[in-house]
């Protein structure tokens, strides 16, 4: 027992009608309405007209099962085939048949000639599956008015691959077989004819629509090589086996992640600006405003930390090096097309890149210094208007590969198939951007260290300033007497959290996690009368 291998020439074939299928229905409305009235049976049983006429009893359609109890009349359809699947019940046979679609209508009329043979005595075809004459009429003229309309060329570039596909399956001498008797207590008898008898070329569209399947893989093809002869059956139909898929293994679960740690900073910078607003609100507008404006650069990194912010960063880069694909349907049919880019997403994807450049500035302050907080804006427009460039001049494309190869990963139990690729990111962008955020940064930070090479060094030295306050907060006029008067608002944003009871305030810093105290400094005594500095955080600037 052998299975008989689909030849190279029916396969390449059915692609390219298939393919030429498809190119006639995309974009194409009027096609796509004419392919979706081809109106499928929902089975089929057609028969080959020599055992139609005498109408046999069969007992059985399977060498590798025992005879029916009762027969079944042929021109029911064929009963009992062999299958790897089905069981072999002598009580109550199971019934084999065509489960069409419209690609077994369309390819079986071009393969078979049908479309050649104008006009074409639909009748005389629709015969063979009697059941169904009736409707059969309809499907098969709109599969021919299909055709002839929108895959015109059919005919003209399919002839020659179509006879040699035919040759090549007779050759094979794939066939149909069933037992029958003379009479009730007759011998059994053997028949077999070819599923595409060259002495029978009515059949031979109903013969392509039961071939349809084994070219896909849902029939095979089995050669009994005996001592006195040889026997090629057509199997019974085996559908795909479809099982639902477990979630952990779709991908979707990473972006999940993703997504929440994107909402999470979201959320913690948000509290963040809230808390701030109400310091701001308790100090009576007592506060600098430029530091305000260091919420992402000095909040962002205390409060959220550098690899949740790193983490935002890859979100953004990864949908960058990302094509799209939306699921469309036309009415009739569906499809997946490449939406029009929106400049609005693109705009805010690219700013998101610059979270990146913020960690990366965080990390470099120590030997970038006094000179960061003049080439980090720079920087960060820089980096916002080269990631949009690249993005809009050289948008990701979604590349799609069909090519079917399988390998056995345990003999006898499981064989992986993969059918084709569908590669939607591309690491070479990712790569890409990365680089320009270092290169934005390296380069931007050149150019001003030559600009302006003389600096003067950061007054501050209170060692409860973070890195990123001690160099992008203003600290004009908040040095007294060695003390740093630090307002409440910008210590919230550095991660202390304050709260003044009488002439003393208690700072809760979230990076040590302690909590001290220290006395506010009454307005006139060390403050010299400013209201700003006395309502705010004194604290010590010794270097």
């Amino acid at each position: 027992m052998v299975y008989v291998r689909v030849p190279a020439a029916v396969s390449s074939l059915f692609r390219d009608i298939l393919e030429t299928m498809h190119l006639a229905l995309a974009g194409n409305v009027t096609a796509q309405a004419a392919y979706t009235a081809i109106v499928t049976l929902g089975t089929s049983y057609p028969i080959p007209k020599k055992w139609l006429v005498p109408n046999y009893a069969s007992y059985g359609g399977s060498p590798l099962c025992q005879e029916f109890i009762s027969s079944k009349p042929v021109t029911g359809g064929l009963t009992g085939l062999l299958s790897y699947g089905l069981p072999c019940l002598p009580t109550s046979p199971i019934q084999s048949k065509v489960i069409p679609t419209r690609q077994h209508y369309i390819v079986s009329a071009i393969v078979s000639g049908l479309v050649s043979q104008q006009p074409v005595n639909f009748t005389r075809i629709c015969s063979y599956d009697p059941a169904y004459l009736a409707l059969c009429l309809v499907y098969l003229n709109r599969t021919n008015a299909f055709t002839q309309t929108y895959m015109s060329t059919a005919n003209s570039t399919f002839f020659a691959s179509a006879s040699a596909a035919t040759a090549a399956v007779q050759a094979l001498n794939i066939e149909f077989m069933f037992f029958t008797k003379v009479n009730s207590t007759a011998p059994l008898t053997l028949l077999h004819t070819n599923v595409l008898d060259p002495g029978d070329p009515g059949f031979h569209f109903f013969g392509w629509t039961y071939l349809y399947d084994w070219v896909v893989g849902n029939r095979e093809a089995v050669a009994f090589q005996g001592d006195t002869g040889n026997l090629t059956i057509l199997t019974d139909l085996e559908l795909p086996l479809l099982q639902q898929a477990r979630e952990w293994e779709l991908t979707a679960n990473i972006a999940r992640y993703f997504q929440a740690a994107v909402l999470f900073v979201t959320v913690a910078i948000l509290v963040v600006a809230v808390g701030t607003t109400l310091y701001m609100i308790v100090s009576r507008g007592r506060f600098v405003g430029l530091n305000m404006l260091k919420l992402e650069r000095v909040g962002a990194i205390v409060w959220v930390g550098r690899p949740l912010l790193f983490l935002r960063s890859l979100t953004a880069l990864c949908l960058l090096s990302t094509g799209s694909l939306d699921l469309t349907f036309s009415g009739y049919v569906s499809a997946l097309r490449k939406p029009p880019t929106s400049n609005p997403k693109l705009l805010l994807a690219a700013w998101e890149v610059t979270w990146l450049a913020l960690v990366l500035d965080d990390v470099l302050v120590v030997y970038t210094r006094q000179h960061a907080r003049y080439y980090v804006q720079l920087n960060c427009v820089t980096l916002w208007a080269a990631t949009t460039a690249l993005s809009m001049s050289e948008p990701v494309s979604v590349v799609f590969t069909l090519a079917t190869s399988c390998y056995i990963t345990e003999m006898d139990l499981q064989i992986v198939c993969t059918a084709g690729t569908i590669d939607d990111g591309h690491v070479g962008r990712l790569i890409t951007l990365v680089v320009l955020v270092v290169v934005c940064d390296v380069a931007c930070f050149l150019f001003i260290r030559a600009l302006w090479r003389d600096v003067p060094p950061c007054p501050a030295h209170s060692r409860h300033l973070t890195a990123a306050a001690k160099y992008f907060y203003s600290h004009h006029q908040r040095i007294v007497d060695d003390v740093y008067y630090l307002d409440r608002a910008s210590a919230m944003i550095n991660g202390m959290l304050t709260y003044r009871r009488g002439d003393t305030i208690y700072a809760l810093d979230i990076q040590l996690w302690r909590v001290f105290a220290t006395p506010a400094r009454p307005p006139h005594a060390r403050t010299h009368g400013r209201k700003d500095l006395a309502a705010a955080l004194p604290l010590g600037n010794l270097p």
